[in-house]
C-alpha cells in the first residue's frame, strides 16, 4: 500500500477528468477508475521549473514508500558532508549547525550522522556546544530531491544563523553535552574503512556538532549528515 497522509490526497476522479493545475510537492492525485496514483513534482506553482503530475503507481502495482523516501518525494530530505584525505594526529573534523525553532519547522528534525575513518579515531556528537561565531567555513546543504533543489531550502542554520548552511571546523570553546563518544576505525587494516551511522531526533533551536578526531597521522575520514524536516 502507499504510505502517505490523508491530507496529501488533494484530488480524486476519473482518468477523463482534469487534475488540479497547481499543487505542493509530494501531493497525491488518484484516478479511481484506473487505480493510477499520481504525485506532483516540481515547485508549488506549475509555471516555476515545470511542476507537473507524474505516475506514482499504476493498476494497483504500488510502491511502498516509508521514512526517508516520503521526505524525499516531498522535498524535505537534505544532505551535507565533508571528507579529509589525510587528517593529522589529534586533528579534528567538525560539522556544526543549529536546528530551527518549532515556530519555523513545526516538527522535530530527524537526522542521521555518519562517520568513517581508515584508522583509529574518536567520533562524538555534541549537544549545546559553545561555538565562537564567524569561525570555520560554510558547507552547502543539498535537497535530496534534485528536481526541486533550491525551491525548498533547509531550515537548518550554520553557527552564524545562516539558513540552508552548516559550518565546517568552527572553534568550540565548550562541548556541552556529549551525547555519544566512541572509537571508529578501530582495527582497520590496509585502509579498510569502518562506518558509524547514528540516527537521532533532535531538539529544536539547539546547537549540535559532530566531531571526528584522528588518533594517529594520515587518517582518511568522512563526516556526513542527512535529515528530514
Amino acid at each position: 500500500m502507499l504510505n502517505f497522509k490523508p491530507e496529501d490526497v488533494i484530488w480524486t476522479g476519473t482518468s477523463a477528468e482534469t487534475k488540479p493545475p497547481k499543487a505542493f510537492p509530494g501531493q497525491i492525485a488518484i484516478e479511481y477508475d484506473t487505480a493510477t496514483v499520481w504525485v506532483w513534482v516540481g515547485s508549488q506553482e506549475s509555471t516555476i521549473k515545470g511542476g507537473s503530475w507524474v505516475v506514482y503507481s499504476f493498476n494497483g502495482i504500488n510502491f511502498t514508500l516509508s521514512g526517508d523516501y516520503v521526505y524525499q518525494f516531498n522535498g524535505r530530505l537534505f544532505i551535507a558532508g565533508i571528507y579529509n584525505l589525510g587528517l593529522a594526529s589529534a586533528a579534528t573534523e567538525i560539522l556544526a549547525f543549529k536546528t530551527p525553532t518549532l515556530a519555523t519547522t513545526p516538527q522535530l528534525i530527524s537526522a542521521h550522522f555518519t562517520a568513517t575513518a581508515s584508522a583509529d579515531s574518536t567520533f562524538e556528537l555534541l549537544e549545546g556546544p559553545t561555538i565562537t561565531g564567524s569561525t570555520g567555513s560554510q558547507v552547502s546543504v543539498f535537497n535530496q530531491n534534485r528536481y526541486i533543489d533550491g525551491f525548498i531550502p533547509s531550515t537548518i542554520r550554520d553557527v552564524d544563523g545562516v539558513a540552508d548552511k552548516i559550518t565546517q571546523n568552527p572553534t568550540i570553546t565548550a562541548d556541552g553535552t556529549i551525547i555519544i563518544g566512541e572509537i571508529v576505525g578501530a582495527g582497520a587494516n590496509d585502509k579498510l574503512v569502518t562506518l558509524r551511522d547514528l540516527p537521532m531526533l533532535l531538539s529544536p533551536d539547539t546547537m549540535y556538532a559532530v566531531r571526528l578526531t584522528a588518533k594517529i597521522a594520515d587518517v582518511e575520514t568522512n563526516l556526513g549528515i542527512n535529515w528530514g524536516e
